[in-house]
């Protein structure tokens, strides 16, 4: 077929001679292109008609690839798995807070234990003070007698 603006019939060596030759070879494609991109488009909102719903919507059959689908069913299928997969976060979030809580009982029974050890380490010293410095001044003088003496 020749192109109505340079007259000239397609090659294999120069397939487009002109913009118009080009512009006509790529329209069906086009045309194509934008079906697809429309039916997407309806396919899409259908979907998200079924993702937000609350039960809400009515019957609705939606044929894919042959197959009959309704839509309150996949609504409600949906929802079920959107409750699944929260209920399974909040277990694994309801875990690691247990155990973080475990871990945290056990460091402060940990502390407890040491502050306790270091209190009676405290007394024990106290302890040991006390009794050394018990009348020091008269075993002093006693013991610098008893050097005088000698």
């Amino acid at each position: 077929m020749e192109c109505d603006v340079c007259g000239q019939p397609p090659s294999e060596k120069r397939p487009f001679h002109c913009p118009t030759c080009a512009r006509s070879a790529v329209y069906p494609l086009r045309i194509d292109h934008a079906s697809v991109l429309i039916d997407k488009e309806l396919i899409g909102q259908r979907l998200e008609t079924v993702v937000n719903s609350d039960g809400q919507t009515p019957r609705e059959n939606i044929s894919l690839s042959g197959a009959l689908i309704d839509t309150a069913e996949c609504s409600k299928s949906y929802r079920l798995e959107k409750m699944q997969a929260e209920t399974i976060l909040l277990h694994s979030r309801t875990y690691l807070i247990a155990e973080k809580a475990k871990e945290l009982r056990e460091e402060m029974e940990a502390l407890r234990k040491k502050i306790a050890q270091e209190k009676k380490d405290k007394s024990q010293r106290n302890s040991d003070h006390e009794s050394a410095s018990y009348e020091i001044e008269e075993r002093s003088a006693k013991e610098l007698d008893s050097v005088r003496h000698r």
